[in-house]
């Protein structure tokens, strides 16, 4: 898998190595990933791996649950900033309800999500 490089300054050694930690992509035909350093962002088919480092608080469009069912996404922030999702389809790894909230707003934070079908679910996270 490859980690896209959007925000300048991230080596690319650093960002392959990075893929590779993130893990597969099941229900895409490409992995991919990429650093993300604006306020919105919408994920795109072929990505699995998204490094959070808004200054901001960071809104991602996820897709759709339903098209997507068992695909993985890893999160990972890099800054004291919270990361949400734009509509409430993400369950908590403590909990059966669907909300917004993907990420603290602390560096280091990361999460994995999996489609269940209806929701983004919080499989594993820190």
């Amino acid at each position: 898998p490859q980690l896209a490089e959007i925000t300048p300054g991230l080596a690319p050694g650093l960002a392959s190595g990075l893929a590779g930690a993130m893990g597969s992509n099941a229900g895409s035909t490409s992995e991919s990933g990429s650093t993300e350093s604006g306020t919105t962002y919408t994920v795109n088919d072929g990505e699995s791996s998204i490094v959070c480092n808004s200054s901001g608080a960071l809104t991602l469009t996820l897709p759709s649950a339903a098209t997507y069912t068992g695909r993985w996404l890893h999160l990972k922030n890099i800054h004291n900033t919270t990361v949400a999702s734009a509509t409430s389809n993400v369950v908590a790894i403590d909990s059966a309800t669907a909300g917004t909230a993907i990420l603290a707003g602390t560096a280091g934070k990361w999460c994995t999500l999996q489609s269940d079908g209806t929701n983004w679910v919080i499989m594993a996270s820190n």
